[in-house]
């Protein structure tokens, strides 16, 4: 009835029918807050968010040891791998991704680094 055709060998998939390399999921919920300028406070909130998640499981996998926090960023890492393996083979270059990826990681660390030295955390 509501049969859905199943696509044809060497037929482009929806990216690339709407001209980009990524996914719907990327083009609806990640992309606008890249390319739109009033969204960018948006995206900082998010990437904030992110950092603050992040920190203290770095802090907590590398200077306490816990399995638990160990097995969290060891997910993370692996997510953050194949996430970026893919833009860079669909694009050929890093992409806003990358680049958001790329904020998280590198604001965690700084957090993670500013909690241990100061005693926060």
């Amino acid at each position: 009835m509501w049969k859905r055709e199943a696509p044809r060998r060497g037929a482009p998939g929806p990216a690339a029918e709407s001209g980009s390399a990524y996914g719907p999921w990327a083009e609806r919920w990640l992309l606008p807050f890249v390319h739109d300028s009033t969204l960018w406070p948006v995206l900082l909130v998010v990437i904030g968010h992110a950092a603050a998640f992040l920190a203290p499981a770095l802090l907590l996998a590398v200077r306490d040891r816990r399995l638990a926090a160990q097995a969290a960023v060891l997910i993370l890492a692996a997510l953050t791998v194949t996430s970026v393996w893919q833009e860079v083979r669909q694009q050929r270059r890093p992409g806003a991704l990358n680049g958001v990826i790329l904020c998280v990681w590198l604001l965690g660390g700084v957090l993670a680094v500013l909690a241990d030295r100061y005693g926060v955390f």
